[in-house]
């Protein structure tokens, strides 16, 4: 049985179809991956480059908070031992 012009047609127009969604994925893909690498042409960082600012961030302020911590803890036990000592020795 031979291919019919309307079989042809219809065929024609879902491989038309077909090759219109894959290129709405590769563009789609596309604006992905600018999205989380970035456009050096333009500038632009991409979310991956901006994730790792913050988490430096994070971290420095981390690091920060338990050096304060450790500082303040410090503090207080010395401030209590120093009174300890005082009050025994009046």
């Amino acid at each position: 049985m031979e291919p019919t012009d309307s079989t042809t047609t219809a065929q024609t127009v879902l491989i038309n179809d077909i090759s219109l969604q894959l290129r709405t994925i590769r563009e789609n893909q596309q604006d992905i991956r600018s999205a989380l690498l970035g456009n050096p042409t333009l500038g632009h960082r991409g979310l991956v480059e901006r994730v790792e600012r913050v988490e430096v961030t994070v971290d420095r302020h981390d690091r920060k908070l338990l050096v304060w911590g450790s500082i303040i803890a410090a503090a207080t036990v010395s401030v209590g031992l120093i009174r300890d000592l005082l009050t025994r020795t009046i």
